[in-house]
């Protein structure tokens, strides 16, 4: 929302009465100090928290990002959202007006500054993300969990690289390990308050004397979607990741003496939590920053992430001494600007300004940046990216040399793979999208491309990061779809992008990883699976499967799922579903097919990040004969040896599919067209289906 009035403070600070003060000069210095304390009122302050978090590398506004290259210099109409550039002309604006009635205003980001779209590529060398967000005046930030995609030496790389003027990071749950790995970033963190590039804590003093502590804390389920963060932990046992009974307590067991360094001995006026941990609408104790808020005595307000989720008014929840905390967060990828009000008594605890503008400014092109300088370092970050990596992932993609024009900014950035004429959805909670189909038949169509026949291929909703939409021109450019499946990196190398991975496995562990999907995947909606070379019917009034108990796992009736169909012949589409690899009303005979039984090995495709959870929960990826594999040995690559990465594999099979049906993208990808109707490989009954 754009705000159309601005409240006014009103600050009045009442000194005793030269009356109250009688007695001469020598009575006044044998006072007590406490009579002197009752003859000044306390003084009410205002302060104003702007934040965003989970900004994801993106610099630039979308979508398409193409439209808006260059930077328009006239308002438009909205339908652009973002851009670090017009983020830092609301904040100019804003902080002016701050200014001009006296108030103080600090500048925060609660995670995930990084990973997101190409901005990344260039994490550990110039650090994009990180750099410009010291050039807007950031003055705090924490780590969420993108920001070890690439390991915690690629992280303390990107926070050399973004220099001297870097905001402060303040991460208080995290635990250094003693086994290598990890050692430049722990040479990073210091003591709390201390000029370390990383701390436990920070405080900041405003203008008008408030004394502002700042804690960092990365949440239960952002812990656990950080595989590259090993050998750095965070709260609890490494065994329990994800387990929130487990881990929640150990957050609060090492928040709790911090915040009370805060309040005891750095006798801050106000606590504030940049918490990567996230919230949920819908049932409040689901949320771990509601959590927090209860549990964490001393908390005053908590500024949230990882969710994406954008809060038009704060969630409040009382914490355990009474004081009532709001909770906020503002979204994703820089659409909007959080802005928080809060007023602060001497003596007293820091309260929502009920006078006061606290909501969320939308960023979008009715905003006309004006910073030349903000413009120039963006082009600089465009040029670099063409300079330096998109000439070898386009050639990867297109099979032959390709080069970029210095003379031509965004020749390679913009770079069109083909066209569309619908818009194709891929950030939808809970359910099968058509993104997701396009992500899972791409995977498909790699593997039989590099290592042959291959059956299923399966995408979790967490790696797809955005829609792909028409904009005004409906070019389908390099950076519009990278930013569709952008994340990780191949531990072994280092290098952006996770690689395919490519093994085998038998019928339950394929209805086991798929009921992990039709399950926790309507708690936390990013493990949803989707799969392509499946039809996969499954029932959400049966209760959910338990996979701790293997036997358990083996009776066909336990669980959610009722029918799993296999398409064998791949010569047309992925859709065509001939033979029931799994059927209830079967009875006994539930797991046979023609195929084999329960048993029976089938060819699975999906990102190595996937594959890894696999592993981790138990799953034996094999060989076709049955002989395991180590995880790295799954990696698909090319007849060259290079390995296929994920977001290669999506452009390339959109740049084919267009190129097969005169340059656009199939209409069994628009959800509008009867090819394309959805759902189409899971079908959803009962009450939870969306």
């Amino acid at each position: 929302m754009r705000y159309a009035t601005r409240a006014v403070l009103t600050l009045v600070c009442m000194l005793g009465s030269a009356a109250a003060c009688g007695g001469d000069d020598d009575d006044d210095d044998v006072a007590d100090d406490s009579d002197q304390a009752d003859d000044v009122a306390p003084v009410t302050r205002q302060l104003v928290l702007f934040h965003t978090n989970d900004e994801h590398s993106h610099l630039f506004g979308f979508a398409p990002e193409v439209d808006d290259f260059p930077l328009p210099t006239e308002p438009g109409d909205g339908a652009i959202v973002g851009s670090i550039a017009r983020r830092a002309e609301v904040l100019s604006q804003e902080r002016a007006a701050l200014d001009g009635d006296g108030i103080d205003s600090l500048t925060v980001s609660a995670g995930d500054q990084t990973q997101g779209a190409l901005p990344q590529m260039a994490f550990e060398t110039t650090s994009p993300d990180l750099a410009l967000m010291a050039e807007l005046g950031y003055d705090v930030m924490c780590p969420g969990n993108h920001e070890f995609d690439l390991g915690p030496d690629a992280y303390a790389g990107a926070i050399e690289a973004a220099g001297p003027d870097l905001p402060p990071i303040v991460s208080t749950n995290i635990h250094f390990s003693s086994e290598p790995g990890d050692d430049a970033l722990e040479a990073l963190y210091g003591e709390g308050g201390s000029d370390a590039p990383i701390t436990p804590y920070q405080i900041i003093e405003t203008a008008s004397g408030l004394r502002v502590g700042f804690i960092g804390i990365m949440g239960v389920s952002a812990a656990s979607f950080a595989p590259n963060k090993t050998p750095v932990e965070f709260s609890g046992n490494f065994a329990d990741e994800g387990d929130r009974e487990a881990i929640l307590p150990a957050i609060y067991a090492d928040l709790q003496p911090v915040v009370d360094t805060l309040r005891n001995d750095e006798a801050v006026d106000i606590v504030v939590a940049l918490s990567h941990s996230g919230v949920d609408t819908e049932t409040l104790e689901l949320g771990d920053d509601y959590n927090i808020a209860q549990n964490v005595a001393g908390i005053d307000v908590i500024i949230s992430g990882h969710t994406h989720t954008a809060l038009p008014e704060p969630i409040v929840a009382e914490g355990p001494d009474g004081h009532r905390v709001p909770i906020v967060q503002a979204g994703s990828y820089g659409q909007w600007l959080g802005r928080i009000a809060l007023t602060h008594t001497t003596g007293g605890r820091a309260e929502l300004d009920e006078d006061g503008e606290t909501g969320l400014i939308a960023i979008d092109d009715t905003v006309v940046p004006t910073d030349a300088a903000i413009t120039d370092q963006l082009d600089a970050v465009m040029a670099d990216i063409e300079a330096t990596v998109l000439p070898e992932q386009i050639s990867n993609i297109e099979g032959a040399e390709v080069t970029d024009d210095p003379e031509v900014l965004g020749d390679l950035y913009y770079r069109a793979m083909g066209a569309t004429e619908f818009d194709v959805i891929g950030i939808r909670l809970k359910t099968e999208t058509n993104m997701l189909n396009l992500s899972t038949d791409a995977k498909l169509a790699a593997a039989e491309e590099f290592a042959g026949p291959t059956d299923v291929a399966i995408e979790a909703s967490g790696t797809v990061r955005d829609d792909i939409k028409v904009g005004r021109t409906g070019v389908l450019t390099y950076a519009d779809l990278f930013r569709i499946v952008p994340l990780g990196e191949n531990p072994m190398d280092g290098t952006v992008g996770y690689p395919l991975s490519r093994f085998f496995i038998q019928l339950w562990e394929v209805k086991a990883a798929l009921e992990v999907g039709v399950s926790n995947g309507y708690i936390d909606d990013s493990f949803y699976l989707s799969a392509s070379g499946l039809l996969v019917e499954y029932d959400t009034t049966r209760p959910p499967q338990d996979l701790t108990n293997l036997a358990d796992v083996f009776v066909a009736e336990n669980g959610r799922i009722t029918k799993i169909t296999l398409d064998v012949d791949h010569s047309d589409t992925f859709d065509e579903n001939d033979v029931a690899l799994f059927d209830l009303s079967r009875g006994e005979d539930a797991w046979v097919s023609g195929l084999g039984d329960l048993f029976a090995r089938y060819s699975v495709v999906t990102s190595l990040y996937i594959a890894s959870f696999a592993a981790g929960a138990g799953i034996t990826l094999t060989d076709e004969a049955g002989d395991a594999l180590d995880l790295f040995d799954t990696i698909l690559r090319r007849p060259d040896d290079s390995e296929v990465k994920d977001y290669q594999a999506f452009i390339g099979y959109v740049r084919d599919q267009a190129a097969a049906n005169d340059g656009f993208l199939p209409p069994r990808y628009d959800e509008k067209a009867v090819e394309g109707a959805i759902p189409r490989h899971m079908i959803c009954a009962g009450p939870l289906c969306m």
